[in-house]
């Protein structure tokens, strides 16, 4: 368990302003974090596509991934840029997934949930 104070949300929001950022906070433009960044996050036709600041490891976190709780590890393009394919892999993602990025120092990043619906993914 970390101490408190050592993690935070990342908010995109188009402008610096108390609505801008409570407006993306409410559309789930935000991650937690305890030092890595995500980017971009996208989920298309059964692919999901992140863009990270450096980092060692990313992964897949769903209740449908394999047998209960499991994380699933990213296909590495580069220490930046990572992705699942949902669809080609037969990832059993019966509802959401999260994805968790891991840097070279430990610390911790977490996607808010990416829902499945039908064939595809989409965010919330």
């Amino acid at each position: 368990m970390g101490k408190s104070g050592s993690a935070w949300i990342r908010v995109k929001a188009p402008v610096l302003t108390a609505e801008a950022i409570l407006r993306a906070i409410r559309r789930g433009a935000f991650h937690a974090t305890t030092g890595p960044r995500i980017l971009s996050l996208e989920a298309r036709r059964g692919r999901i596509s992140l863009h990270t600041s450096p980092a060692s490891r990313v992964h897949l976190i769903s209740e449908g991934v394999g047998s209960g709780k499991t994380r699933l590890a990213a296909t590495p393009q580069g220490s930046t840029r990572w992705s699942f394919d949902i669809m080609k892999e037969r990832l059993n993602v019966t509802r959401f997934a999260r994805v968790e990025v891991l840097d070279r120092s430990g610390r911790t990043a977490w996607s808010n949930p990416v829902f499945v619906r039908g064939r595809g993914v989409r965010f919330w």
